[in-house]
């Protein structure tokens, strides 16, 4: 009654002094120029509660909840803390409790109050927290709010570590000795409601005489998480243990692992695993060895771990089946070695990828071993697959490829890419030996991408030194001479070279050098000048004529030779000088021999004039000359080269 009376005279005196506060403008006002009362956070304890996937679920039954709240502004003040309640979207709200918190310090840090309330079964129901003080700068954070539906949930669930039995590799069963053993199983209650749990172990064998055996922990109450437990880390985890003694158990039994929940509304079971288990005094383990990826031509090794984890000593048969045939099968039918209780041995099979096998083609190696003591079998399959293969292969047409000195030939290839895998080829060509002044150049240095299967083709250039007199034997150039030019093919990426080569033979040649003893003659204008009109310019050039070679046999035969000079031609410095080539004149000394021995050298002469009567034109004259020699019979027999050689004196 007190309470009621005073409320009202309370707001009074609160618009009172409200409407007795100066004004003031934005500029000298923050935010929190005053308390600034929030609620933080809303947790429920003292009963079940949990966030499903579906929302926050509470028990029915006396919750505590824990409230905390705040004064995040500049000023301290007088508070009031309210818990309101809805049962329903639709329903009116219903005030649980309201506290005085008295005067809340400036900038105070979370504090916790705590509020009882008994929730009812319903679903969609909301609880509200509400703050409220004088002058409070911030009113959008003084609520906090919390939805769930209350009822009778019953959850759980099984936390690792755990003792039961697994399933043996290789096999479809799990193996147990025939002495005691323990299991557990650690249980979870991910419900609101406390219940009581046991596991409960179901052996079931339809030939066994009793055809079905119930093992039965001890009883343990486990009681619900809270959203404040929860929200700390403090989740309860009860063992539940089970022991019994195998030693009337043989052979094949089904094993259900059941955990057995009751809330005081009667018993809930819930079927964990189920397996089968084999029990048995011989027992082992198969581990197989992993999948991996081979190159085609490449081999890997795979190794089976056979270990014996039983009691008694034994030996193994051994069973090797390959879908592709690249595995080694000859360890089948074989038998390992005895062993003894813990011991281990490996079973090493190889397995080798074809050439030419497709990418990603996989062979399935099938593994397995029967106990010579039980009869059990265990099988591992293994997956090898084919993988990546870049390969070339590089063909030079030509068998042997003729040339001749002091000329270029080209020897062609083709790339093929006989790999598994789109991919390019880098080139390299060169020479198997190290000729003097050879020179080679390839066509293409990168074939591109070439689809397996696809053909790019290119050649080889090489250009032969021209005959010396005498013959360098570094320069390879003699008749008959063989050397061999190589293609070499790598991937890009990376791969094992690949490569062809193809013979080059330097066929006979005799040429008749014509020696002149310089390309060039540079008249100056001053040289120009002095010729004048009257005298012209006169040159005379001595030749060192040669009949070089590069027989190693018919060295007796002698040649005959025509020494003559072409078509003078001439090219102005600027425009003009349609006529100039015909004001030169040039003739050689002699002009025909005969009789020439292979390796002769001879004197001859080049006269050069320019016609009397003008001053040449300035320009570049070109007066070419020319020797060719003629065979005789022999030699044209032979098929010896004899090209006409021509040198111009500019």
């Amino acid at each position: 009654m007190f309470r009621q009376k005073l409320l009202p005279i309370l707001l009074v005196v609160l618009l009172v002094g409200h409407l007795a506060l100066p004004f003031a403008d934005a500029s000298t006002t923050t935010a929190r120029s005053g308390p600034d009362f929030q609620v933080n956070e809303v947790l429920f304890d003292g009963a079940g509660s949990v966030f499903t996937s579906s929302g926050l679920v509470l028990a029915p039954n006396t919750h505590t909840v824990r409230i905390d709240v705040s004064n995040a502004g500049s000023s301290s003040g007088n508070a009031f803390l309210s818990l309101v309640h809805k049962g329903s979207p639709n329903a009116a709200e219903q005030v649980v409790n309201t506290v005085d918190l008295g005067v809340m310090a400036a900038n105070s840090g979370p504090a916790t109050y705590l509020m009882s309330w008994t929730a009812t079964t319903g679903p969609s129901q909301t609880l509200f927290a509400r703050i409220s003080g004088a002058n409070d700068a911030n009113i959008a954070n003084n609520e906090y709010r919390r939805d769930f539906d209350v009822e009778r949930l019953l959850d759980w669930s099984i936390t690792t570590p755990e003792t039961l039995p697994t399933v043996t590799s290789g096999s479809t069963s799990a193996f147990l000795e025939r002495t005691s053993h323990k299991f557990n199983v650690s249980v979870v209650n991910d419900g609101v409601m406390p219940f009581s749990a046991r596991m409960q172990i179901v052996l079931t064998n339809a030939s066994a005489t009793p055809s079905t055996v119930n093992i039965d922990s001890e009883i343990k109450t486990i009681h619900p998480p809270s959203t404040y437990n929860t929200n700390i880390g403090n989740v309860e985890a009860l063992p539940l243990n089970a022991t019994f003694d195998a030693s009337s158990f043989s052979g094949l039994w089904n094993m259900s692992v059941r955990v057995v929940l009751d809330d005081g509304s009667g018993p809930v079971t819930d079927t964990y695993k189920e397996f089968d288990v084999t029990f048995s005094d011989y027992i082992a383990e198969l581990i197989g060895a992993a999948k991996r990826t081979t190159s085609p031509g490449d081999s890997t090794t795979l190794f089976y771990t056979v270990k014996n984890i039983g009691s008694t000593t034994d030996s193994f048969t051994i069973s090797v089946s390959s879908t592709q045939g690249w595995a080694d099968t000859s360890l089948d039918g074989t038998f390992t070695d005895f062993l003894i209780s813990g011991a281990t041995t490996l079973v090493p099979i190889h397995v080798t990828v074809p050439h030419g096998t497709s990418l990603s083609d996989v062979d399935i190696i099938s593994f397995s071993i029967t106990s010579a003591g039980s009869g059990h079998t265990l099988s591992n399959t293994t997956r090898v697959m084919a993988g990546e293969y870049l390969e070339a292969t590089v063909d030079i047409t030509n068998d042997t490829t003729h040339v001749l000195p002091g000329k270029s030939d080209t020897i062609a290839f083709n790339i093929t890419n006989t790999g598994n895998a789109m991919t390019s080829f880098d080139l390299v060509a060169g020479f198997t030996s190290n000729p003097l002044n050879w020179v080679h150049n390839i066509s293409i240095d990168n074939t591109g991408e070439l689809a397996v299967g696809q053909t790019v083709s290119g050649f080889i250039e090489v250009e032969v030194p021209p005959i010396q007199l005498p013959l360098v034997p570094a320069e390879d150039n003699a008749a008959g001479s063989s050397l061999n030019v190589y293609v070499t093919a790598i991937a890009d990426a990376g791969s094992i070279p690949s490569s062809d080569s193809g013979q080059i033979e330097v066929r006979p040649a005799i040429v008749v050098d014509p020696g002149l003893p310089v390309d060039t003659i540079f008249l100056t204008q001053s040289d120009v000048l002095n010729a004048g009109s009257t005298i012209g310019v006169n040159e005379i050039l001595g030749l060192n004529v040669e009949v070089r070679h590069n027989l190693v046999s018919d060295l007796s035969e002698t040649i005959d030779a025509n020494i003559t000079v072409g078509n003078i031609s001439f090219e102005a410095l600027t425009s003009g000088g349609f006529n100039e080539a015909d004001r030169w004149n040039a003739s050689v000394t002699p002009n025909q021999t005969s009789g020439l021995t292979l390796g002769e050298s001879f004197p001859a002469s080049l006269g050069i004039q320019s016609r009397v009567g003008q001053i040449p034109l300035a320009g570049t004259v070109k007066i070419p000359v020319t020797t060719t020699p003629t065979l005789g019979g022999v030699h044209t027999a032979s098929s010896v080269y004899a090209p006409t050689i021509e040198q111009n004196l500019s």
